[in-house]
C-alpha cells in the first residue's frame, strides 16, 4: 500500500526534474541536489495545502524550516512561479488564490484533454495500463477507507494520469501531468468531503469499465459527466451552497442505450 507521500509524489513528479538536465553531471550533483530536495519538499508542501491560499512565502522562514539558505530556496520560489503553483504580491511570493474563474478554466481545460486521452487510452489498452489504472484506483480506495483525503486526493489525479498515460502521447500526459499539479492544488483547498470522494470512486469504475470493453464513445461520455459534476460542486461550495446535500445539476451520465450507439467511435 502506497504511503501518503509516495503518492503526491507519484503525482507530483511524473515529470523529470526541472533543473539543469543538460548540465554536466559531475557539476549538477555538486550544485543542484539541494536545490532539487528543496524543490520537491516546497512543491509537496504545496501540493498538500500547507499553506493558506495568498500566505506570503517568506524565504528566511522557508530557509530556517528547511535548514538551508536563503539563495536556492528563491530558485525554487522562482522555479514554481513559472509553472504557476505560487503567485506574486508586489515583490514577495505567496501561496496560490486561484479566482473562481481560473479555477473554472483550469476544469474546462482538463475536460478537453481527459476526453482526448481517455478516447485513444480506450482504443490502445494494455493489460499494463489496465494495472496501473487498477493500482491507481485501488489506493484512492485504500486511502479513502483510512480517512486521509489528502492521500485520496492525490490517488484521485493518480488515476487520471494513469489513463493519460495509456493514451501513449507524451504531449498530452504532460499537458495532464501541469493540469493535475493546479488540480490538486484546488482540490486540497477547498474540498476535505467524504461524500463526494465516494461519488468519484463510483464514477471512476464505470470510466474503467468503459475503457476494459473499448468503449470510446461511453468513456468520454463517462469522463465528461465526471468532470462536469466536479466544475459544479465547486461553484456550489464557492457559492456557498452545501454540496453535499445537491443532487448535480447537469446530471447527464451516459446509459447503455448510448453505450450501444457511442461505443467505438
Amino acid at each position: 500500500m502506497m504511503s501518503s507521500v509516495e503518492i503526491f509524489e507519484a503525482v507530483a513528479f511524473s515529470r523529470e526534474s526541472p533543473f539543469d538536465a543538460q548540465a554536466d553531471p559531475g557539476t549538477r550533483n555538486r550544485k543542484n541536489a539541494n536545490r532539487d530536495e528543496l524543490f520537491k519538499q516546497l512543491k509537496l508542501d504545496l501540493l498538500r495545502a500547507t499553506f493558506e491560499p495568498g500566505e506570503r512565502l517568506i524565504e528566511e522562514r522557508l530557509a530556517e524550516r528547511l535548514g538551508a539558505s536563503r539563495t536556492p530556496v528563491r530558485e525554487v520560489l522562482t522555479r514554481l512561479a513559472s509553472e504557476g503553483l505560487i503567485g506574486t504580491r508586489g515583490r514577495s511570493y505567496v501561496a496560490l488564490q486561484v479566482p473562481t474563474a481560473t479555477l473554472k478554466e483550469v476544469f474546462e481545460v482538463r475536460k478537453a484533454l481527459e476526453i482526448l486521452a481517455i478516447g485513444e487510452a480506450a482504443k490502445l489498452k494494455t493489460d499494463a495500463g489496465m494495472e496501473s489504472i487498477s493500482r491507481a484506483m485501488e489506493t484512492m480506495r485504500d486511502s479513502h477507507a483510512r480517512g486521509d483525503w489528502l492521500a485520496t486526493n492525490a490517488a484521485d489525479s493518480l488515476f487520471h494520469l494513469s489513463i493519460a498515460e495509456m493514451s501513449k502521447n507524451k504531449t498530452l500526459f504532460d499537458a495532464l501531468c501541469q493540469i493535475h499539479e493546479r488540480v490538486l492544488l484546488i482540490r486540497n483547498q477547498f474540498f476535505a468531503n467524504k461524500t463526494l470522494q465516494t461519488v468519484a470512486l463510483e464514477e471512476h469504475d464505470r470510466i474503467f469499465d468503459a475503457i476494459a470493453r473499448g468503449a470510446k464513445g461511453v468513456a468520454r461520455a463517462e469522463i465528461e459527466h465526471h468532470i462536469d459534476g466536479t466544475i459544479n460542486k465547486f461553484m456550489r461550495r464557492l457559492d456557498g451552497q452545501d454540496a453535499e446535500e445537491e443532487t448535480p445539476a447537469n446530471d447527464h451520465r451516459p446509459t447503455e442505450k448510448i453505450t450501444a450507439s457511442g461505443g467505438g467511435m
